[in-house]
């Protein structure tokens, strides 16, 4: 579970990919809510399942992909929670440094370190363990370009990759 800032523009948040701690098949639920998850982890009010399909996991040497159906757009300014749920509790992890402290940011996201979630809305504070960081990229589109871009130099498509804590942030 963690949260997305946009800073200067409007987002769409399109996929995701991160790694597992297995290789199988399994059925991977994304979930959002608008704002910051704090006190939300274990209760489901508020959050909406953005996507919910069975995926071939890849591991831990290799990204899993999930593309969202429906973009979660990320208005410029705010927040917006995600959590990513597999059935089976294969979601990959890595321990973090302070929940709420920045992971990665680009030109226009902020990516802020979150806890790892062992059952989903159990209602159990024993079922969080904070903090935690997302093992993989966040994939997004910038809704429309800036007023002064030229065609030339205007892309729309991003991502902000983390894979283990030694590896640095880069936006392809």
């Amino acid at each position: 579970m963690f949260w997305i800032k946009a800073d200067s523009r409007d987002i769409a948040i399109s996929g995701f990919k991160f790694l597992t701690w297995e290789i199988n098949s399994s059925v991977v639920e994304i979930y959002t809510r608008s704002g910051v998850y704090v006190d939300f982890e274990q209760i489901q009010t508020g959050w909406v399942l953005a996507s919910q399909e069975t995926v071939q996991l890849n591991g831990d040497s290799f990204l899993t992909e999930v593309t969202l159906t429906n973009q979660v757009k990320i208005f410029s300014g705010t927040t917006q929670s995600f959590f990513i749920w597999i059935d089976d509790g294969n979601m990959k992890y890595d321990a973090g440094t302070v929940e709420g402290a920045v992971l990665g940011s680009d030109s226009f996201i902020e990516f802020y370190e979150g806890v790892g979630i062992s059952g989903k809305f159990a209602g159990s504070s024993e079922n969080v363990w904070n903090p935690r960081t997302f093992s993989g990229i966040v994939s997004y589109n910038v809704l429309a370009p800036p007023p002064t871009a030229s065609s030339s130099d205007w892309q729309s498509h991003h991502t902000l990759s983390y894979k283990e804590p030694s590896y640095p942030f880069t936006n392809n």
